[in-house]
């Protein structure tokens, strides 16, 4: 039974699965029903039984299936966006599984970490992870597939599209080779989205929307031989030939007057449309003004040897000293736009967990969940410390990590 029952997990088939061990009681058919569950979306469900299975193994002293049982359990803790819980679980799991001589599912536990590192914005993190689950010297092709997976995600998050296509290639080649229909999929969507548009590009007052590959030609080109500046709203830096670039990260309120001023180049912008985008002022008093001179004075000395700005007709404009600025921007902007993104991966998630994701205080989360569900673009689920967000057409989503046990099962 049980192993009829992680052959079918091999191929993704959880449905499968939960007819085979239909009854069953001990320990490993409550394992494989408690991963088939967590690939259908029943976390709950999931996480009790993978509890009572590894209890089940650890009295009957089989360590390395309790332990695969952890890391399954660490698996649900992450779809379910309670990541410290995750992390401690993966590091027991880790730890267990190397002991014992599991190298593909200690591996296994790398690559989730990794994509949870992605997740909060910790590339370096993520790498290391990635890199520690690829020196596994026994990795089967579904883990080699979900390595690749990782590796083109954090390629996306650096703007590489080079090599974030290359990785997406391996990840084909591997997924097909373990013959898992999940992950085949989930390697297509990847495939899919790479050739889509990530970006606005504004030139002359213009926009249009571009793939990753164009963004990393136009970075490219800029740092190497091209002319004019790019305003770089994807990283808040500026880019030019033959300088460094300059990181505006930490100045959001220099950034909003560069890009409304890079937006419009080389129109003039008016002081009242600065004020309103960049301090969300809509009545103007000489004060509002008095303030906007001062930033823009520290802006101009920061753009020296980029660009020039200069007063002109009531506003300001902002000109490149060779060639044009280029403005690229997220398609998606605003003080929502990252826990839209997080929320688009179809999971649920809790406040604290999007702030520590979004590097933002949970009372701005809140305030920010709140606006997007009157909106209709979240959807809270439970109530109180339970609450969990959402978006619209996440529900029915089959979990794309739930994949640890057909690692244990089909070699």
């Amino acid at each position: 039974m049980t192993t009829e029952a992680r052959r079918a997990l091999g191929r993704g088939d959880p449905l499968a699965v939960l007819r085979v061990t239909h009854g069953a009681a001990e320990g490993e058919a409550l394992a494989l029903r408690g991963v088939a569950l967590g690939q259908l979306g029943e976390y709950g469900a999931a996480r009790a039984l993978l509890v009572r299975a590894s209890r089940d193994l650890t009295a009957r002293g089989a360590a390395l299936e309790a332990a695969r049982c952890t890391a399954a359990e660490a698996e649900i803790a992450a779809a379910q966006r309670d990541l410290g819980g995750a992390l401690e679980l993966l590091e027991t799991a880790s730890r267990e599984l190397g002991r014992l001589g599991d190298v593909a599912n200690a591996a296994w536990t790398q690559v989730t970490r990794a994509r949870l590192s992605l997740l909060i914005g910790d590339l370096p993190g993520a790498r290391a992870a990635l890199a520690n689950a690829g020196s596994c010297p026994d990795c089967p092709p579904l883990v080699r597939a979900v390595i690749e997976i990782g590796l083109a995600e954090a390629a996306v998050r650096e703007l590489r599209a080079t090599e974030a296509n290359a990785a997406a290639r391996r990840a084909a080649a591997w997924a097909l080779r373990a013959g898992h229909a999940v992950l085949i999929a989930e390697v297509q969507a990847l495939v899919d989205a790479l050739g889509r548009p990530v970006a606005s590009l504004w030139h002359r007052g213009a926009a249009s929307e571009i793939a990753l590959g164009a963004v990393e030609r136009l970075l490219l080109d800029t740092a190497r031989a091209g002319r004019g500046v790019v305003v770089d709203g994807l990283r808040r830096r500026v880019l030019a030939r033959g300088v460094a670039p300059l990181d505006l990260s930490r100045r959001p309120v220099l950034f909003a007057l560069l890009e409304s001023l890079a937006r419009a180049s080389p129109d003039v912008v008016s002081a009242d449309l600065l004020l309103r985008e960049a301090f969300g002022v809509m009545r103007s008093n000489p004060s509002h003004r008095a303030r906007l001179r001062v930033e823009l004075g520290r802006l101009r000395r920061l753009l020296a040897r980029r660009a020039t700005l200069v007063a002109a007709d009531g506003g300001w404009q902002l000109r490149a000293r060779t060639g044009d600025v280029l403005c690229l921007l997220p398609l998606d902007s605003g003080p929502g736009a990252p826990i839209r993104a997080l929320l688009r991966d179809g999971e649920a998630w809790s406040t604290p967990a999007l702030a520590r994701a979004t590097a933002q205080s949970p009372r701005t989360v809140q305030r920010i969940l709140g606006d997007l569900a009157a909106r209709g673009e979240a959807v809270a689920i439970g109530h109180g410390r339970a609450r969990r967000y959402a978006a619209p057409s996440g529900a029915g989503r089959i979990a794309s990590q739930m994949l640890l046990l057909a690692v244990a099962g089909v070699r």
